[in-house]
């Protein structure tokens, strides 16, 4: 499911929204067709779907390169 939560407010008073996917998998901007694993945005601006592909998930090895 895509979830959206504040992310904070820049010093112009512009507010920004995180959106992401719990079930780790890539959203998709609706307008581009980009992928990304989260995004931050200005509220209101960009729009998302999740994808069905999998976010490859991160093991110890490559953490400590």
């Amino acid at each position: 499911m895509i979830v959206i939560e504040d992310y904070g407010t820049r010093e112009d008073g512009v507010v920004l929204k995180r959106t992401y996917s719990n079930k780790g998998k890539y959203i998709i901007q609706k307008k581009t067709g980009a992928k990304y694993t989260e995004a931050i945005d200005v509220k209101g601006k960009n729009s998302y779907t999740e994808s069905d592909e999998d976010i490859p998930k991160e093991t110890e090895e490559d953490v400590q390169g």
